[in-house]
C-alpha cells in the first residue's frame, strides 16, 4: 500500500463517522438570505479549484473581513453535522466571510462535491476544493494540521491565523472565537 492511501485512510479514520452515515445526517433547510453571498453558476453550484500554495496565498492574504475558513469531505459525518450552523451563520453575519475548503480526493469533485453542494444549499458560499493527488498530506504545510477533520481556521483581516478549532463546533463555539476579532 502506497503512502498517499495511508494518509487518506488516516484522515478518514479519523473522522468519527463513516461516508455513509453522514449522508443520513438531517441537514435543516436555510435561512432567508439578506443578500447573496456568493456565486451559483446557471448550471450548478460554483466550486473553485485551488493547488496547496494558492490557499496558502488565500489564507495569508489581508482582506476588508475576518474571514472562517472550513475544512469538510462528503464523507466525514462531524463536517456534515457542522455545515447547517455554517451556512446560516454566514448569512446571519455577513461582516464575516465564510470560505468552505473541500478536502474530497479530486477525483470524486464532479460526481460528490457539487452534488453535495446543491444538495444542501451551500451555493451561496465561497467554495473551494484542494486540487492535490493527496490533500492530508498537502495540508500538513500548515503547522499544527491535526490530520483529522473537520477544522477551522479563524483569520483575522492581516492573514494571522488567530484560532484554529480541531473538531466539529457549535454556533456558540465560533461565535466565541470570533468575540477577540472586532467585525
Amino acid at each position: 500500500m502506497n503512502f498517499p492511501i495511508l494518509s487518506l485512510l488516516s484522515l478518514i479514520l479519523a473522522c468519527s463517522t463513516a461516508r455513509d452515515s453522514a449522508q443520513d445526517v438531517a441537514i435543516p433547510p436555510p435561512i432567508a438570505a439578506p443578500g447573496d453571498l456568493g456565486a451559483e453558476t446557471p448550471s450548478g453550484p460554483s466550486v473553485t479549484g485551488i493547488d496547496i500554495d494558492g490557499l496558502e496565498a488565500l489564507i495569508t492574504g489581508t482582506s476588508e473581513k475576518v474571514r472562517v475558513y472550513n475544512f469538510w469531505a462528503t464523507w466525514c459525518g462531524p463536517c456534515v453535522a457542522e455545515l447547517p450552523m455554517l451556512r446560516d451563520f454566514a448569512v446571519e453575519h455577513t461582516e464575516v466571510e465564510l470560505i468552505l475548503v473541500s478536502l474530497d480526493m479530486h477525483s470524486v469533485r464532479a460526481k460528490r462535491v457539487l452534488p453535495f453542494i446543491a444538495k444542501y444549499e451551500l451555493t451561496k458560499l465561497k467554495n473551494y476544493h484542494l486540487e492535490d493527488k493527496d490533500p492530508a498530506i498537502a495540508m500538513r504545510r500548515f503547522e499544527g494540521w491535526p490530520d483529522a477533520i473537520p477544522v477551522t481556521y479563524i483569520v483575522d483581516r492581516e492573514g494571522q491565523i488567530q484560532k484554529k478549532i480541531n473538531a466539529a463546533l457549535s454556533r456558540e463555539q465560533l461565535t466565541a472565537a470570533l468575540t477577540t476579532l472586532s467585525p
